[in-house]
């Protein structure tokens, strides 16, 4: 029932006061709408005056009741905490994921074609870095930040790639070095991965000799957005 406060304009009924004084506020507010709804009968009809008044106290009644919060039981109590429990601990959860690693190569480290790359660990967030595989497992479901920098001097042309269970998210093609040269072979990648998804660096065509120091070549990647 919509209801008309004698101010003018409809609204809701409210529990403004507890106790007696919000009881009788509602009650003088169901009395004053059924008293406009009902006495103002349409065209043709009629109403015994006494019947009126006793039909307008009825629908008071009806109007107060339904406007009275039942109270809860003990079980529906513990559902709705248990529910907000969930709901706190989800957005905990969101907040709370941070995933980070940064790698290096050491010196004189060994490198197979199309195999991962065997990177050092310089930092890891999360735990999702194995340096015993070279690869990165997402913990979580997302959007990740991926990226690969390594300084080479091969006499041949090569390619780089960053894959996910064995499919190439993103590759990088160097020429190949003359003598006395590095050449720079690097790729900046965002992506989306699922939880539990696998990535890693792999040379996929040609041998490489690495150059510089441990940390001039590195891979590295970050959680931007969690699902």
């Amino acid at each position: 029932m919509e209801v008309k406060s004698p101010g003018g304009g409809y609204d809701a009924i409210q529990q403004t006061e507890g106790g007696k004084k919000g009881l009788r506020t509602r009650t003088r507010t169901c009395v004053y709408a059924s008293e406009v709804k009902y006495s103002s009968l349409p065209q043709g009809l009629t109403m015994n005056r006494t019947f009126l008044k006793a039909f307008v106290l009825l629908a008071s009644m009806l109007c107060v009741w339904a406007s009275e919060p039942l109270p809860l039981t003990r079980q529906q109590l513990t559902e709705k905490v248990e529910s907000l429990e969930k709901r706190l601990a989800d957005l905990e959860s969101a907040r709370g994921a941070k995933v980070a690693f940064r790698t290096y190569l050491k010196l004189g480290a060994s490198v197979s074609v199309n195999h991962p790359i065997q990177f050092t660990p310089l930092k890891s967030i999360g735990g999702g870095y194995d340096q015993y595989s070279g690869i990165f497992t997402a913990p979580y479901s997302g959007w990740y930040a991926l990226h690969f920098f390594l300084l080479t001097k091969s006499p041949v042309n090569y390619y780089f790639d960053v894959k996910r269970n064995d499919q190439i998210l993103a590759r990088a093609f160097c020429n190949h070095a003359a003598v006395g040269q590095i050449h720079t072979c690097a790729s900046s990648d965002v992506r989306h991965l699922k939880a539990g998804d696998k990535v890693w660096v792999q040379s996929t065509y040609g041998s490489s000799q690495y150059h510089g120091g441990s940390f001039d070549n590195s891979f590295s990647g970050f959680l931007i957005y969690q699902d």
